[in-house]
């Protein structure tokens, strides 16, 4: 008895700490969202309307993934108070899906970033709520809604002119004179001609994700940063790290959106006209007044930008993507998987880490779905195919629990009434 006795205290004294830290994480993670919506007021005062036209402070709802606690600057049906009158908490309801975007929650229209509380990073989501902030003045304004896929970026040449593009726009970025940019522009533009002649039923995806993302980003650098050498360096910076990633598929046109827009900057006046606006690219070409783009460079010109080198590089990838597209075309037609309808759905990924696979879909290494049916995270890799996304599962060693199933590399979580139903080698998820 007096054995059991202590076993009780000692679990007391565990779960009254478990409690406690708990509540310290989440009184820091209120502390820190409070800096975070009073440091976003007074860049928006600053500013005082002259990047987009209106005061950039929006509601902003901070949630955490995993707790789905949330802290606001704008009240709820479910928010509570706290001792700030402008910062409201709560518990995020089931129903609604926690990923970074502008989003009605209860009537209202938000910005919504979601946090990983065991990586909070201050002036990161500082950043990422001025990214999403931007999607919310868009969303607002009716701006820059439409959809794209530039799957044709896991291509040979269009990874090629892509890259010559990039590398144009550096120059172009660090060139001194007018004169220096707009000969270096004049040489992107062309790269971008050459991809565009490949690839013509892509230039309206390619411009639409520049304008949606682009700007986005560029909004998100512009912003907070006072001097324009600063700007220059970090968009610099991001172009250099676009060009070591694997794909650019899902994120090549938050680089270069947001460098024309960048350069565009040397007419202020050029956001003014924002709504009308469907090609950065364009825009730039009438600002730095370039009449003509060529159909051909000189060797020497290319030379200055490694083409053969690079030619030799891509070759050699284009013929391993093709071995790694087969192999998930394999998996797809004899693996197990769970299908599932993506109408209503999100999905979390790593812009860096997906690959189009020729005539099959999407693919993610790893990824989060989540939707009325509850959250999927899975590192066995799924394939997004038109209104269905398919994800791998081995369905050996299944661990049931009361609201989810575990399995080798997979976690579904279940919201009430949802189950998994096998059918053959396909698993589907229905309601009761």
């Amino acid at each position: 008895m007096l054995i059991f006795k202590s076993f009780c205290y000692i679990l007391l004294l565990f779960s009254v700490h478990f409690v406690h830290s708990q509540c310290l994480n989440f009184e820091k993670q209120m502390q820190n969202c409070m800096a975070i919506f009073k440091e976003l007021e007074m860049i928006s005062i600053a500013d005082d309307g002259k990047l987009w036209g209106e005061i950039y402070y929006y509601p902003l709802l901070i949630v955490d993934r995993e707790s789905r606690h949330f802290v606001t600057n704008h009240p709820l049906s479910f928010s509570e108070n706290t001792e700030n009158d402008n910062v409201f908490i709560g518990f995020l309801p089931d129903k609604y899906i926690i990923a970074s975007t502008a989003t009605i929650i209860d009537t209202v229209l938000f910005t919504l970033v979601a946090i990983d509380e065991l990586d909070f990073d201050t002036n990161k989501i500082l950043e990422i709520s001025i990214h999403e902030m931007f999607h919310y003045w868009q969303y607002k304004n009716n701006l820059h809604q439409n959809s794209y896929n530039n799957s044709h970026l896991d291509t040979k040449w269009g990874r090629i002119y892509l890259i010559l593009e990039i590398k144009a726009l550096q120059k172009t970025l660090l060139s001194n004179t007018f004169a220096e940019k707009k000969e270096s522009l004049t040489e992107a533009l062309f790269f971008r001609q050459q991809r565009h002649l490949f690839f013509p039923d892509k230039i309206n995806d390619e411009t639409n994700f520049e304008l949606a993302e682009g700007l986005a980003n560029y909004t998100e650098t512009k912003l907070p940063t006072k001097h324009d050498s600063l700007i220059t360096q970090r968009v610099n910076n991001d172009a250099e790290n676009l060009l070591s990633k694997k794909t650019f598929v899902r994120n090549f046109g938050y680089v270069t959106g947001s460098i024309y827009a960048t350069l565009n900057d040397h007419n202020p006046f050029w956001r003014e006209d924002i709504r009308n606006i469907t090609d950065l690219a364009d825009l730039t070409k009438l600002i730095y007044e370039i009449e003509y783009i060529p159909t051909k460079l000189s060797d020497s010109i290319l030379a200055l930008y490694n083409y053969e080198h690079l030619l030799q590089i891509e070759d050699s990838l284009y013929n391993r993507k093709k071995l790694f597209d087969e192999v998930i075309k394999e998996k797809l037609e004899n693996s197990k998987q769970i299908k599932l309808n993506f109408s209503g759905c999100e999905i979390g990924f790593n812009p860096n880490e997906l690959y189009a696979i020729e005539e099959a879909g999407t693919y993610f290494p790893y990824c989060l779905v989540s939707g009325s049916f509850g959250t999927i995270h899975t590192t066995n890799g799924a394939v997004l195919q038109n209104d269905n996304i398919i994800i791998f599962f081995c369905d050996k060693k299944i661990k049931f629990k009361r609201k989810s199933i575990k399995s080798d590399g997979i976690t579904l979580t279940f919201n009430k009434g949802y189950f998994l139903k096998k059918q053959k080698r396909t698993y589907e998820i229905v309601n009761k």
